[in-house]
């Protein structure tokens, strides 16, 4: 019983169950060095209220024991806990999900189930922040792309690398529940912005962004309010996807917050709308995500074009975008939808696109002639190192301009 509840992280069960163990068995020393070393962990020891903590205390100090401090809690940035429920209730736990960078790709943990589920809902939610990030006057005057990957996974048992780590701590995450975390961690994670540490998520997203409804929700309350007794908001889908005796429950605390989609969620849990959210200053804008691309947008301008080779000049009226690879990540050019993304934010598309420094074969390939983006109506050029020039390396059909430069910078 208690190595279950160790290993499933119900660290309050647990002390209650080996300190009645402890006065059971005359007062065992062993099973007190079991309890200290759990109290020990600041992470934990925040989980307890003031006076179960004191009183935990107080029966180790009375056995030899120095008297545990605990550290001011911490709120997290890219985590966010949520209750499970395994089937027949022979699996109940609070865990954390964990949003971490990681290369180019969007890795989800092999414990999570229904990744593709997962994957949409983090999706929409990714797209929406792209859509609206904007300077923070609220007028947008470059471009912002997220590209960058990330890893999806459960946060590390919190006993690790203790003699009390659990050897078999194989679980599955079979649910759509945790939805509301992954989002909110993905938020606080773009965005770096920390997720109050009282807070517990439980709800579906759907791929539009609508919230899902969930099952279990009587279990998982009992799990919360046991397990994490200082939760301030535990914040769930609408009442009116749930049963009626599950509405009875959720409508006798003030501690439930109803949301209907992810808009919502992200208010209720960082007391702001996403759009307020996503109104960032400019050295804000350029350092989100590890792989970020940003675009400086000059909008109109006469460009004079000149062949160097035959002195044939051209003069042309175009919308300039100027890409600017981030010093730190060389391999930072990827696909991504110039032409939709300026659709949706500017009602405009930029037709002379100029990069920094070299650019990848397949990244330009795939942006001119492949896809959505085939027969793509723009100039793009690449300046190389501090050089006032921009060479044009690609024209859409019927140009000239191959091989041209003009001075830009």
């Amino acid at each position: 019983m208690i190595e279950n509840e160790i290993k499933n992280e119900n660290y309050i069960i647990a002390i209650e169950h080996l300190l009645a163990e402890y006065y059971n068995n005359g007062k065992d020393t062993d099973i007190l060095e079991i309890v200290n070393n759990i109290l020990s962990n600041s992470q934990i020891a925040n989980f307890f209220t003031d006076n179960n903590f004191k009183q935990t205390n107080e029966i180790l100090t009375s056995a030899g024991y120095i008297q545990i401090d605990r550290r001011p809690k911490e709120n997290k940035i890219g985590i966010a806990e949520f209750p499970i429920v395994g089937e027949n209730n022979n699996y109940s736990s609070i865990r954390a999900i964990e949003i971490t960078e990681g290369k180019n790709n969007t890795d989800i943990e092999s414990k999570i189930d229904n990744k593709e589920e997962l994957f949409n809902a983090l999706k929409f939610i990714e797209d929406e922040i792209q859509k609206n990030i904007l300077d923070n006057d609220g007028k947008t005057r470059d471009l912002t792309i997220l590209n960058w990957g990330k890893i999806i996974g459960i946060r590390q048992h919190l006993l690790s690398n203790t003699k009390h780590v659990p050897k078999n701590n194989n679980f599955k995450i079979n649910g759509t529940s945790l939805h509301f975390a992954a989002v909110v961690a993905l938020v606080s994670k773009i965005l770096n912005l920390p997720i109050n540490s009282n807070y517990i998520f439980t709800g579906a997203v759907n791929p539009n962004g609508v919230s899902g409804k969930i099952g279990d929700i009587d279990k998982k309350i009992q799990l919360i309010l046991k397990e994490r007794p200082l939760t301030q908001k535990i914040i769930i889908p609408s009442k009116s996807l749930f049963t009626d005796a599950e509405q009875k429950i959720i409508v006798s605390s003030d501690k439930f917050i109803e949301v209907k989609d992810v808009f919502q969620l992200i208010e209720k849990t960082f007391d702001k709308n996403l759009k307020d959210l996503t109104k960032l200053d400019l050295n804000a804008r350029k350092n989100l995500g590890r792989a970020r691309i940003w675009a400086e947008f000059f909008g109109n301008k006469e460009i004079n074009f000149i062949n160097n080779n035959s002195n044939i000049t051209e003069n042309k009226n175009v919308i300039v975008l100027h890409f600017i690879r981030p010093e730190d990540d060389p391999t930072a050019f990827k696909i991504f939808p110039i032409e939709r993304v300026y659709h949706e934010i500017y009602n405009s598309v930029p037709n002379f696109i100029i990069f920094e420094g070299s650019v990848a074969n397949h990244y330009t390939g795939q942006l001119i002639s492949s896809n959505q983006y085939r027969q793509f109506d723009a100039i793009f050029g690449v300046r190389l190192g501090r050089s006032p020039e921009v060479i044009v390396f690609a024209a859409p059909r019927g140009s000239n301009l191959m091989g041209y430069n003009c001075t830009f910078f």
